[in-house]
C-alpha cells in the first residue's frame, strides 16, 4: 500500500520504497530479484541468500540511512547510495554501486564490471578489505576511488576478464585513496581467459601512498 491507502501496482511491483521500521531483511535463495523504486529511511537493509538483489536505477536514488550487509548472494546496486555504510561479509558479493556516499567494508567480494558503466567505485568515506576477501574487476571498467583512507589488511585482486572493445595498459589502477592506502594485498589472481597479468603481485605500499597499480611486462 501507498500513499493515502491505494494501492499503486507499478510501485508494489517495485519493491519497498521506505525503510522506516528498522532493517529490511531479504533471504533470497537462488534467482534474482529487482526492487527500482527510490528508497528512503531511517532504517538498513541485510541481504541473505544465495540469489541476486538489485535495487536503485538511473532515476531511483538510495537515500536510506541504515547500514547496508551483504551476508550471502549478490547485492547489484544500481546507481547510487547516498549516505549507508556498506559492509560485504564473507559469502556476500557487492555488484555495481557507482558511488557509495559512506564508508565500505569488504569481507567477501566487490565486483567492479559492466554495472559500474565504466567509472569504477567511488567511495566517499573509507574503505577496509578484510583478510581472504577479494576485490574482482575487468579490466576497462575502471578501479575503487576512496576519498577516504583504504586500510588492507590481506585479501587478493582478481582479473575477472576485460571489457570488450579495452586495449589493455601497461599499468593498470586498482585503487586510489585521498587519505592514504596502509597494508597489503596478499596477492592477485586471474580468470583462465585473462592473458594481461601484473609483473608484481604483491607489491609492498609505501606510507603516504594514495595509489596501487599493477604494471604489465607487455600490453595484450
Amino acid at each position: 500500500m501507498f500513499g493515502y491507502g491505494l494501492l499503486d501496482v507499478g510501485k508494489a511491483l517495485g519493491g519497498p520504497a521506505k525503510f522506516d521500521w528498522g532493517d529490511v531483511t531479504v533471504n533470497l535463495e537462488g534467482g534474482q530479484s529487482a526492487w527500482t523504486n527510490a528508497i528512503t529511511g531511517s532504517g538498513g537493509l541485510v541481504k541473505q541468500g544465495t540469489g541476486t538483489l538489485s535495487i536503485g536505477g538511473s532515476s531511483a536514488g538510495l537515500d536510506y540511512t541504515g547500514d547496508t550487509r551483504v551476508r550471502g548472494g549478490t547485492l547489484k546496486v544500481l546507481g547510487r547510495v547516498q549516505s549507508s555504510d556498506v559492509y560485504v561479509e564473507a559469502g556476500g558479493a557487492l555488484e555495481g554501486a557507482a558511488q557509495l556516499g559512506g564508508d565500505l567494508t569488504n569481507a567477501g567480494v566487490v565486483h567492479i564490471g559492466e554495472a559500474t558503466a565504466g567509472s569504477g567505485i567511488d567511495v566517499s568515506g573509507n574503505y577496509v578489505q578484510r583478510a581472504g576477501s577479494q576485490l574482482s574487476m575487468v579490466l576497462g571498467y575502471g578501479h575503487l576511488q576512496v576519498d577516504g583512507t583504504a586500510t588492507l589488511e590481506g585479501g587478493n585482486v582478481h582479473v575477472a576478464g576485460v571489457r570488450s572493445g579495452y586495449v589493455t595498459q601497461a599499468r593498470e589502477d586498482v585503487l586510489t585513496a585521498t587519505g592514504g592506502i596502509g597494508g597489503r594485498f596478499a596477492g592477485i589472481t586471474s580468470a583462465s581467459t585473462v592473458l594481461w597479468m601484473p609483473r608484481c603481485c604483491t607489491p609492498a605500499i609505501p606510507r603516504g601512498s594514495t595509489s596501487v597499480a599493477w604494471t604489465s611486462p607487455a600490453r595484450r
